[in-house]
């Protein structure tokens, strides 16, 4: 008798073997099992598609940052392109405004030269009438 008490008392005590399920509680269990582990790998299956959808989107969204930074470096290029364009075209004029100008003053001075000359002379002629006049006077 105490030889079965120990063996009682030494066997393991797991559910299954205090009270043996019933066929059907086994099957039951599978099936449950088997669903959980069917919605378990669709789970991870859909987190694997939203990741890479995530990837693919963040990808996209890199790839619409750069395409907008090179379209504003290429707005910034032409636009310098334009100022510098610009900065020649004023140069340009006002070398040809200050070439001009000093082509008028040149002629102004040479008119003003000519001028001065011209009142020379008279004032020569006008000295020497004068001389003249006064020996003629001076003779009558």
């Amino acid at each position: 008798i105490i030889i079965i008490i120990i063996i009682i008392i030494m066997a393991p005590r797991t559910p299954s073997s205090v009270h043996p399920p019933a066929n059907d509680d086994v099957n039951e269990r599978a099936v449950r099992k088997v669903e959980l582990s069917k919605y378990h790998l669709q789970f991870q299956a859909e987190m694997r598609n939203s990741v890479m959808r995530t990837n693919s989107v963040m990808r996209d969204i890199e790839m619409d940052r750069l395409r907008h930074q090179e379209r504003m470096k290429a707005r910034d290029i032409e636009h310098a392109r334009k100022l510098k364009e610009d900065l020649d075209w004023h140069e340009q004029n006002m070398k040809k405004d200050r070439s001009e100008k000093e082509q008028k003053m040149e002629l102004e001075r040479e008119m003003l030269k000519l001028k001065r000359e011209q009142l020379e002379f008279e004032r020569e002629q006008l000295a020497f009438e004068l001389e003249r006049d006064r020996k003629r006077s001076k003779t009558n």
